[in-house]
């Protein structure tokens, strides 16, 4: 709303937000003064936040997503997704609702997980020496333990709806293996571990 009116034509405008419905509806209703918008979210960073973390941060095949809107001519998106690829960068387009259900589920949703967990072994006063009792999976998740909760929370926020059906799913689920847990029979626990490997082949 403050650039618009400082905008001309052949101009472009990319965001970097992590959630893109709002404000790829913002753009849609402004008069950008012939310039074309594009919702952008690069997928690569760290659990560190300022330009200090910055340097450190593998950019070389990282996904950068595109969410076009009604302000984005086929020209605009054409030169930018070539731009990006000259960076190295893997350009991938979306809508932005279907942006924003993903990364609820592929990030967000990862994100509370970690925290959670967290919490949670925090709750049971365990030893500095006993939490080096991990593999590199919950090395992994460490990681985003350390994460800034300001950054985080904005984004809950935006995306609350998406993410709160995706932690009723991920309930759901967590139920499941509880009670397949509790019985001789485990082909729910199976179907569990299939369905998520072919998730993870289709990322990759």
């Amino acid at each position: 709303e403050t650039i618009a009116p400082k905008l001309s034509r052949r101009q472009l405008v990319v965001d970097v937000t992590s959630t893109k419905q709002e404000i790829c509806a913002v753009a849609d209703l402004l008069d950008l003064n012939g310039a074309d918008f594009i919702g952008g979210h690069p997928l690569f960073g760290s659990q560190k936040s300022g330009l200090d973390a910055s340097s450190t941060v593998a950019t070389n095949g990282a996904v950068f997503c595109l969410t076009p809107t009604s302000k984005s001519s086929q020209m605009s998106v054409k030169r930018f997704r070539r731009w990006l690829e000259g960076l190295g960068l893997k350009p991938v387009e979306a809508s932005p609702a279907a942006h924003d259900k993903v990364l609820a589920r592929t990030s967000h949703l990862v994100q509370l997980i970690a925290v959670s967990l967290g919490a949670s072994i925090a709750d049971q006063n365990i030893s500095d020496n006993e939490l080096k009792l991990h593999g590199p999976a919950f090395k992994q998740l460490a990681r985003l333990m350390e994460s800034p909760p300001e950054m985080w929370l904005d984004l809950f926020n935006q995306n609350k709806e998406e993410l709160q059906e995706a932690i009723q799913d991920l309930v759901k689920n967590l139920n499941l293996a509880a009670a397949e847990l509790s019985s001789e029979a485990k082909d729910e626990l199976s179907k569990m571990f299939e369905k998520a490997s072919s998730i993870s082949k289709s990322s990759s």
